[in-house]
């Protein structure tokens, strides 16, 4: 499947764990297992977190805040007009765009930031407080600007994509679900705003 920008093959991950206290697993063993744990967690298509190990992420760091450490923010993002390009172009140029957008947050992001495959063409991305203080929409709007300028898809190069998101920060002491809804509802206020922005919530 070819990629318009290098993207992650997570079949390609080196294979360096010791499993057990026992003795090392043998290379071939030991890909097998690497590959059931990495399917477990992350999607196939982009190499990002699926949606259940960002929940478990999610989980983790609502624990961290309990006991004094950093908040943070969530934003839904969804690739505006993506049916389109599934309809115009096909599927194969769709999953280029997914791959496209998945490089581009890895590379555009904060090193501390998350991106996951949150469902379809939608991700979430996990914007941990950092110190100094970085702005969580400075992030995604400097891979807005970065997706702009990049081919989408290798097979049309002129197909750009842009994408609208909703950006929430956590409420110390709220469910999960809460606040994915509460970005859900930002990220539909983006699109009925017209697309192609960050509304916050």
């Amino acid at each position: 499947m070819a990629s318009a920008v290098p993207g992650c093959d997570w079949r390609q991950i080196p294979v360096t764990t010791r499993f057990g206290t026992g003795s090392p697993t043998s290379t071939h063993e030991i890909s097998g297992l690497e590959r059931i744990q990495v399917a477990a967690t992350h999607d196939e298509l982009t190499g990002l977190d699926n949606r259940r190990h960002m929940i478990t992420l999610l989980g983790e760091h609502i624990t961290r805040r309990s006991r004094g450490g950093p908040g943070f923010a969530v934003a839904l993002a969804d690739i505006d007009f993506f049916k389109n390009v599934n309809d115009t172009h096909g599927h194969r140029v769709g999953d280029e765009a997914l791959m496209t957008f998945a490089h581009l947050a890895r590379a555009q992001l904060r090193s501390t930031d998350i991106v996951a495959r949150w469902g379809g063409e939608e991700f979430l991305l996990l914007l941990p407080e950092t110190n100094p203080p970085g702005d969580p929409h400075t992030a995604i709007e400097r891979l807005r600007g970065a997706l702009a300028a990049a081919s989408a898809s290798a097979h049309v190069p002129e197909l750009r994509i842009a994408f609208s998101t909703g950006l929430t920060r956590y409420i110390d002491g709220e469910p999960i679900d809460d606040m994915i809804e509460r970005a859900d509802r930002a990220l539909y206020a983006a699109k009925d705003a017209g697309r192609n922005r960050t509304v916050a919530a």
